[in-house]
């Protein structure tokens, strides 16, 4: 006699008396006490998040990899379209209340050609995860970076480059672009364990980093053997160093400046690899990244130009 099949296993999480169905309890009874994980969950369960249907409109789809970078609330999205900052898309909620501040993100973003589009409230949830967006955000496009041939070589080539030594706070990458685009010099990263171009670097450089390069090599030093071989003068900023920065020693035509990581500094290899160490001289103990890069900058302009 043929013993007729009961249907497929259930899954653990649907059997009474398994352990994986108690921890799905477990899981229900924290999002129905919890009302930002279950918007969330709402979120997800409507495509929202992380490349599906609606947040997928405002991502880049050739780089699903990539998080979507974006600026939101009502008073930073006016200041970064006043400041240049290159937005692809606009974005308002359904039924928003508008008032000065909407009407002139509005205003800025026809005049800039900016796309703009309407979203319910859920989905710019979904859009800036969960942050506090007061009905607006824009989209920031992943930037486009250079090689270091083009740094070099390239037409836009300059004489000053910075290299940061594996820093990893956006706001000194966004202060150091804007000194960089200030006193013409190009930026180079590493691509391991640096900051990268993102919303806050854009915000922090005030539209500035658009004036400027930014490279990321896969090695510092071999980069930095690069730059000595095309004509570079390498300087690395470090506040133990004897040499004095307005020196005649750590001062060409051709430079770069070497800045360590906030907490470390630079590597020992940096360090060797550099043609001269300089120091700022203060009255403090030590200086931000990007205050000392900006003036071994204007350092460099007026040695050159004088």
């Amino acid at each position: 006699m043929t013993r007729k099949s009961k249907g497929p296993t259930p899954k653990a999480e649907d059997r009474v008396y398994h352990k994986a169905h108690k921890e799905k309890l477990k899981r229900e009874h924290q999002l129905a006490s919890n009302p930002k994980l279950a918007k969330v969950k709402r979120a997800k369960a409507a495509g929202r998040i992380n490349g599906r249907a609606g947040a997928n409109r405002y991502s880049n789809r050739k780089d699903k990899k990539k998080s979507l970078e974006v600026i939101y609330g009502r008073n930073a999205v006016v200041e970064a379209l006043e400041n240049n900052i290159p937005a692809s898309r606009l974005v308002f909620a359904i039924g928003i209340d508008h008032d000065d501040r909407t009407k002139k993100i509005m205003q800025i973003a026809n005049e800039q050609g900016i796309q703009i589009y309407e979203s319910s409230r859920s989905e710019l949830d979904a859009i800036t995860r969960l942050g506090s967006h007061q009905g607006v955000c824009i989209q920031i496009p992943h930037f486009n970076y250079s090689s270091l041939d083009e740094l070099i070589s390239g037409s836009g080539a300059k004489n000053r480059i910075v290299v940061l030594d594996h820093i990893t706070d956006p706001n000194n990458l966004g202060a150091v672009a804007r000194s960089a685009a200030a006193f013409e010099a190009n930026i180079i990263i590493p691509e391991n364990r640096s900051v990268e171009v993102n919303a806050t670097v854009w915000k922090v450089s005030a539209g500035n980093l658009a004036k400027t390069k930014v490279c990321k090599v896969v090695n510092v030093n071999r980069a930095l053997e690069k730059l000595k071989k095309a004509g570079y003068f390498v300087v690395g900023l470090a506040g133990e160093a004897e040499l004095p920065l307005e020196s005649k020693q750590a001062q060409n035509d051709k430079i770069a400046y070497v800045a360590g990581n906030e907490g470390k500094g630079m590597s020992k290899l940096t360090r060797e690899t550099c043609d001269v160490l300089a120091k700022i001289d203060t009255c403090v103990e030590s200086l931000n990244v990007a205050t000392a890069v900006s003036i071994a900058l204007y350092s460099n302009t007026q040695q050159v130009n004088f």
